[in-house]
């Protein structure tokens, strides 16, 4: 029965095992490599296929039993190298544990949907290198073991129960780590894929120097942007790149209206005419909003043609007006309209629209329409990466020199 559970898994991701006896095999090139699968997996395999007592939330990567609630964790640090292990201990037999994922978690994450992306991202190379090397491949290197947070109780609870006991236990933990240790793990759910993306193929046959020099400080906000594994983080060091050039591109403007005043032939200074270049410095003053701002910027460095035509291929792969319907974010309704004259004020007022969301934790829309970090919040944010990166591309490219 183990054996046949393995083999039933292997099969739906495109193996070709087979069963000899009371041995597994990995079948390939008309050869064979056995599957090592010790006597305790199978207690555990056999364990797993008769239980209904248990169930497991893909998307919160989150196993829920009777006498356990146990979710897969993440550092939000890079420099965790270590495997944790923590035990945070109760009264009346509970305790919070931090450390590699159990035999149940990790099974149940095999016999999942998702395990065929694992395996084709992690599981078949690590066999086809193994085999190269001629290295025993057992069970336990097929599967996923992550590091878990789990929260034990001593008797059988309800479901609900345990994770409304559970989580707000496991989450006092990884704050204690955090407070005490400086040590940063969070909840690691599954990631919903974004309703666009944007992602352009490197070709490595094309790695000529760029002729421009660009200016090295937006390029390190733009680095920023693209190694934040946080959407909002993303989100901010590509606005910057933006809000960089807010006060140049304002003083550019407000300089050419006092150029036209000034230098108009009939210039003379009188009273009036000083009167008139105070009230030109005061009522660009009194328009220079932060949003007024963006769209100079946008309107002096970015093509509008081609922000709608990069938006429409956007929308044509993802199958899905997300940019130019209208929608709700974050307590208010925007679209783009695809439309010359539009289109960049459109996109000026919804990027700082989210910008404000994600600086102020409170503002005058209830608590559940502000962006909260690492929920699903997030999820929302990462819709409007591919907007800000394009135009933050374009507005590093056009200050080059």
């Amino acid at each position: 029965m183990p054996l046949e559970f393995i083999k039933r898994n292997l099969e739906k991701v495109g193996c070709d095992i087979a069963i000899d006896k009371s041995k597994i095999y990995y079948l390939y090139d008309d050869k064979r490599e056995e599957i090592l699968v010790d006597a305790e997996w199978k207690k555990e395999i056999k364990s797993h296929m008769r239980s209904n007592q248990y169930e497991f939330d893909l998307e919160e990567r989150r196993l829920i039993g009777p006498r356990i609630i146990e979710a897969m964790v993440a550092p939000l640090g890079s420099d965790v190298f270590y495997k944790p292990d923590y035990t945070f201990s109760a009264g009346s037999g509970r305790d919070v544990r931090l450390t590699n994922s159990s035999m149940k978690f990790q099974l149940s994450f095999f016999d999942s949907d998702e395990y065929e992306r694992y395996f084709e991202q992690i599981v078949q190379r690590k066999i086809e290198r193994f085999i190269k090397r001629k290295r025993e491949l057992s069970f336990e290197d097929l599967l996923w073991r992550q590091r878990t947070i789990s929260y034990h109780v001593p008797r059988k609870q309800e479901k609900t129960q345990i994770m409304q006991e559970g989580i707000p236990k496991m989450e006092a933990c990884l704050f204690k780590l955090a407070a005490e240790n400086s040590e940063c793990w969070e909840f690691k759910r599954r990631i919903k894929k974004s309703l666009v993306s944007w992602s352009e193929e490197f070709d490595e046959d094309n790695l000529n120097i760029p002729l421009a020099t660009y200016d090295s400080n937006l390029v390190k906000y733009f680095k920023v942007a693209i190694s934040s594994q946080f959407p909002s983080q993303s989100f901010l060091a590509f606005y910057h790149v933006l809000e960089y050039n807010f006060l140049q591109v304002s003083d550019e403007v407000l300089h050419g209206r006092l150029r036209s005043h000034v230098n108009n032939t009939r210039f003379q200074s009188q009273p009036d005419e000083i009167e008139k270049i105070i009230s030109i410095v005061k009522k660009h003053s009194s328009a220079s909003n932060e949003t007024e701002m963006l769209m100079r910027v946008l309107r002096k460095y970015v093509d509008e043609e081609e922000l709608i035509e990069f938006i429409s291929q956007l929308e044509g792969s993802a199958e899905e007006k997300v940019y130019s319907k209208n929608r709700e974010i974050f307590g208010e309704r925007f679209h783009i309209q695809l439309k010359l004259d539009h289109a960049i004020s459109n996109a000026a007022k919804l990027i700082k629209h989210v910008r404000n969301a994600l600086v102020h934790s409170s503002d005058r829309y209830s608590r559940d329409d502000c962006h909260i970090p690492l929920t699903e919040s997030e999820d929302i944010v990462r819709d409007y990466i591919p907007l800000i990166r394009f135009l933050s591309e374009k507005v590093i490219c056009a200050k080059t020199s």
